[in-house]
């Protein structure tokens, strides 16, 4: 019977720390443990590579690697990161920083483990490396950075551009009319921006008009080139012009005395064009209706704002009779009748120079045709008189004339 011991190895590495970090030119103790032999890699920095107890000095941050192996030949292997702080922090002069009033940066700072930012003013808050800044004038400010080296000092400086704008003084206009405004403020290359700008000529302009229909109060925002914006208001007040009404548009006879009908709640009122008219300075004048026209009913307010209405006048003939008329079949100028728009009560009747009547009719569509009254013959050429009723808005009326007879 034989006997054989076979003794199973496990060789576990411990290391004093995991990690560390150094100023540049210190060293640091690092002990492993577990294994009789021991081999550091790269040895660059170690005071003995074959040691479980060593020092470490590198120039540079290194990852070393150290390998533990027992009696047997059994090994573990454990990394360890040496991190070389190359000195104190700080001593950086930061580009200064223009921030726009009324906004905020983030501080820069350099690399550390703390920081103390100096005066606590206007900062999110004063221990972390990128406070947020919002001051509203010009400061500059110190951070104390410190890490296993020593403390050191930054410094940065915020320059606040407060922004201007100033807009033109209010004012007021009438309903209609247009009222000057403009802007200053910012540099030669600033922009503007007018707002409500469909109420104004160009919204973009520095000197532009506004044309409200009432009361609105205009907001200017003027950009500078450091893309920094204030605004301004200004108010322009609008008079509503007083009520005007002409009256409704009519068809009037010819040669009639007309009555305009202007109603207003204005002291001061007038009608255009003023000739034909009775008066132009009192809301009910009269007019005679010699040709269609236009006429205008003016009023104005005690802000001097005016309101204007109109009302048209379209004048009919009552009747159009024709002194001539050349019955010769050529299609052109062959019969006698009345034309007009109104011919109730019609009565048409012709004569010969001896007086005997040639034509009769109460029909307005019925012609003459040159004929005699019963239709035998043609009636010779010469001058013909007549006599028309008809009947009026007002009463009846005769009219006596005569015709040509031309063939």
């Amino acid at each position: 019977q034989v006997e054989v011991t076979v003794t199973v190895s496990e060789v576990t590495l411990e290391l004093s720390t995991p990690g560390v970090a150094i100023c540049q030119g210190d060293g640091i103790d690092i002990t492993a443990e577990g294994g009789e032999e021991y081999l550091w890699e790269p040895p660059v920095g170690i005071s003995n590579p074959n040691s479980g107890n060593v020092n470490a000095s590198p120039l540079v941050t290194t990852q070393y690697t150290v390998t533990a192996t027992d009696q047997y030949g059994c090994d573990d292997s454990e990394n360890v990161l040496v991190t070389v702080v190359p000195g104190p922090p700080g001593g950086v002069q930061h580009d200064p920083i223009s921030i726009c009033a009324g906004y905020g940066v983030a501080l820069p700072s350099s690399d550390g483990d703390a920081w103390l930012w100096e005066p606590f003013l206007d900062l999110s808050q004063n221990n972390v490396q990128h406070p947020y800044a919002t001051p509203d004038t010009d400061i500059t400010y110190t951070c104390y950075i410190q890490n296993i080296c020593g403390t050191g000092i930054d410094e940065v400086t915020v320059n606040v551009i407060v922004p201007t704008a100033q807009a033109s003084e209010d004012g007021g206009i009438c309903r209609g009319d247009e009222f000057e405004i403009s802007a200053s403020g910012g540099d030669p290359q600033s922009s503007f921006n007018w707002v409500p700008p469909q109420l104004v000529g160009q919204s973009n302009s520095e000197n532009t008009v506004a044309f409200p229909v009432e009361t609105t109060t205009f907001t200017v925002f003027v950009t500078d080139s450091n893309g920094c914006t204030a605004s301004d208001n200004l108010t322009v007040y609008v008079g509503q012009p007083p009520e005007v009404d002409a009256g409704p548009d009519r068809d009037v006879e010819w040669l009639d005395q007309v009555r305009l009908l202007g109603t207003t709640n204005a002291e001061e009122f007038w009608w255009t064009p003023e000739e034909n008219l009775s008066c132009s300075y009192c809301d009910l004048p009269e007019v005679l209706s010699a040709e269609p026209g236009w006429y205008v009913f003016h009023a104005i307010d005690e802000n001097g704002c005016e309101g204007v209405d109109s009302t048209y006048l379209d004048v009919y003939f009552p009747v159009y009779v024709p002194n001539t008329f050349t019955p010769n079949n050529d299609g052109n100028n062959d019969a006698f009748f009345v034309a007009g728009e109104r011919l109730e009560g019609y009565i048409l009747t012709v004569y010969n120079r001896w007086g005997e009547r040639v034509f009769y009719s109460e029909d307005p569509s019925e012609v003459w045709d040159g004929t005699s009254k019963s239709g035998t013959h043609a009636c010779p050429d010469g001058v013909y008189l007549y006599t028309l009723r008809y009947e009026d808005s007002r009463s009846a009326l005769l009219l006596k004339g005569h015709v040509n007879l031309l063939r």
